[in-house]
């Protein structure tokens, strides 16, 4: 793991990348070139033989935070991520043009 410096915007990335290690960085480019970041995190499901469901196979909700909220900032509200990703649904949060790493 790269140590960051706490205290900053790489503190919440850290956080997060330490919080949920399964979710994966996603970079958009928009048809104006422009860089859109974002996380994809897995939802976690069992199928009726006790068996894991693949996560592409899964529905995923795309969270869009209020404004001037980052996309690292969704790790503090863990009973709403909770409750998507215990419940089998994929979440996909993003940061707008502006905020992060976008």
């Amino acid at each position: 793991m790269n140590l960051k410096i706490f205290g900053t915007f790489e503190q919440l990335r850290t956080e997060m990348e330490l919080r949920y290690p399964e979710a994966e960085t996603v970079i958009l480019r928009t048809y104006d070139h422009k860089r859109i970041h974002g996380y994809w995190i897995p939802g976690r499901a069992i199928d009726t033989d006790s068996n894991p469901v693949a996560p592409n196979t899964l529905p995923t909700m795309i969270l869009c935070g209020p404004n001037a909220m980052y996309a690292e900032q969704v790790q503090y509200d863990t009973d709403l991520l909770g409750f998507y990703i215990e419940n089998g649904i994929n979440v996909m949060v993003y940061n707008y043009r502006g905020y992060g790493l976008s």
